[in-house]
């Protein structure tokens, strides 16, 4: 759980310099913004779902892990398309920016990989 709390915390860097771009290029308003949040936070709750149910799958027969790691699948796939639906619908958020949000896990990964030359993912497994 260590590595999740680096990894929440690099999202949390991400939005900030999101934002920031964001307010640069003068595209800021409350919807962009809040389109940028939004997305972040649906990968966070994404990626916690992923680490809750891998931490369960051990103790668990192989149709049982089966059908638990299909229903999480599905379930985040649902709560994906819901919050880009609701974003592409309503004028309250901005779909491209909670794209952008979306996308914040897997760059925020891949760039603590790269920048500090450990594999929080291998370490994550391990510690499972």
């Amino acid at each position: 759980m260590e590595n999740l709390k680096k990894i929440y915390m690099g999202i949390g860097v991400y939005d900030l310099v999101g934002l920031l771009l964001i307010a640069i290029i003068g595209k800021a308003s409350v919807s962009t913004m809040a389109g940028l949040l939004a997305g972040s936070i649906v990968a966070m709750l994404a990626l916690f779902s992923i680490a809750k149910n891998l931490d369960g799958l051990g103790n668990r027969d192989k149709k049982s892990a089966t059908l638990s790691s299909m229903g999480s699948y599905a379930f985040r796939i649902f709560i994906y398309g819901a919050v880009l639906v609701f974003a592409a619908t309503t004028k309250h958020i901005n779909v491209y920016t909670v794209a952008l949000g979306l996308i914040s896990t897997n760059i925020v990964i891949k760039a603590q990989n790269l920048l500090g030359g450990k594999n929080l993912i291998k370490k994550m497994r391990k510690e499972d």
